[in-house]
């Protein structure tokens, strides 16, 4: 059992909990990113004669609607997944998401055999209806789990999880893919993965510190005092304040040009360095995961905001940003057309992405705070007038202010 000091601010249950949702991390990247590599082998018919496994003539449109599929029931599902996540807590929306993700990858090859590329794509879209559960799940376990003075600390524990699994993608799915099972060898792999850690998480994980089986009080009392929770029941979402934040909108902004960026370098960021720079992928494949090293301590602002909604608010934000995301591979085709050794080409899909970014600097900069908001834990009072809807804004805002001074100075 973890020791934690007689403050409870020690090395304790705490950080082997942020290690555990990284290993859930890793396993959850390295099945969203491993159909890159799989489809390549599934549709390389150069081994259609030396190769047990099957192998599908597949045209280049099918490969990028299949490379397509699982955004489209990831971004549907973020808003749902945020309120799901507040509702039910983290811990049973991973699980979740780690069981359906270890099923449905156990049997794609089965149902690739069966119903070809659109079985494919379905699969695909259910997982990630399914993993679109796992970001506002993250971000409301660190809204339970994370004092304010060591946020960053731990979200870039938890987080950590996220580069390894896209790091660990090519190289691991490549090699299996040369094994004598073929391209099924990485889903059956992947499948093993999501089993496991399903059962891990489901035996030492804990959605607040007073559920977890090997916390001790001192650093519950340490990390429920430091977020001025106790073990009480969320309050309801408030709907209005979170929709007409000014931070959030700001934070929504520089949301949406970062995950543009992450789209270009995801997606496209082989293809530049294979065919406009002439590097190998072998080399590529560790290049083009350096961009993402940087989102070990960005876009937490949701957390800051607001640790209880924390999770619903990140939903709302990344569904926006994915709904406009699409939109960066097919400008990058666009801009490319069939010239994709051009670099002058390039320079214009990457001064894009870069003025997207900018963007979202210079508002968040004007409009974003990090400060806590008054509405992430009114007082019980507060919620059923809230409800009622009877207050206007100015008049809501002021009561908002009195109640929360009053709080803290009671605490």
């Amino acid at each position: 059992m973890l020791e934690t000091s007689v403050q409870g601010r020690g090395i304790g249950v705490r950080h082997f909990h942020m290690l555990l949702i990284a290993f859930c991390a890793t396993v959850i990247y390295v099945m969203r990113s491993s159909m890159g590599v799989a489809v390549l082998a599934m549709t390389d018919t150069s081994k259609s004669n030396s190769s047990t496994i099957e192998i599908y003539e597949w045209s280049e449109e099918i490969r990028g609607v299949i490379l397509s599929s699982f955004f489209w029931g990831y971004t549907i599902m973020q808003i749902p997944a945020g309120i799901l996540a507040k509702r039910f807590g983290g811990k049973p929306m991973l699980l979740s998401a780690l069981i359906i993700n270890g099923i449905l990858c156990l049997v794609t090859p089965a149902l690739a055999k069966v119903g070809s590329w659109i079985a494919v794509c379905m699969v695909r879209m259910t997982m990630g209806l399914t993993q679109a559960c796992f970001m506002p799940s993250v971000h409301t376990l660190l809204g339970r789990w994370a004092p304010p003075q060591e946020r960053t600390r731990l979200s870039i524990i938890a987080y950590t999880g996220i580069q390894l699994g896209t790091i660990l993608t090519m190289p691991v799915c490549g090699l299996l893919s040369q094994s004598n099972l073929g391209w099924t060898l990485i889903f059956y792999t992947m499948g093993a993965l999501a089993s496991g850690a399903a059962v891990i998480w489901w035996a030492f994980a804990g959605s607040t510190p007073r559920e977890h089986r090997w916390m001790k009080e001192p650093e519950r009392d340490y990390i429920e005092s430091s977020l001025n929770s106790s073990g009480k029941p969320c309050p309801p979402i408030p709907w209005r304040n979170i929709l007409t934040s000014v931070p959030l909108r700001a934070t929504a902004v520089a949301h949406i040009g970062m995950n543009w960026c992450f789209i270009i370098f995801l997606v496209e960021m082989p293809t530049y360095l294979k065919q406009a720079l002439n590097i190998d992928l072998s080399n590529g494949s560790t290049l083009s995961a350096l961009p993402f090293l940087a989102q070990w301590v960005v876009q937490l602002n949701h957390i800051d905001l607001s640790p209880n909604f924390g999770g619903v608010m990140f939903a709302i934000t990344n569904c926006f940003a994915n709904l406009i995301g699409i939109l960066a591979p097919l400008s990058t085709g666009f801009i490319l057309g069939d010239h994709p050794t051009d670099i002058a080409r390039w320079r214009i899909v990457f001064f894009f992405a870069a003025s997207l970014l900018l963007g979202g600097d210079i508002a968040f900069r004007f409009f974003g705070t990090s400060e806590l908001q008054a509405w992430n834990d009114p007082l019980p009072d507060q919620y059923e007038l809230a409800k009622e809807n009877t207050m206007t804004t100015n008049e809501e805002k002021k009561i908002q202010e009195v109640l929360y001074s009053f709080q803290e100075n009671k605490d």
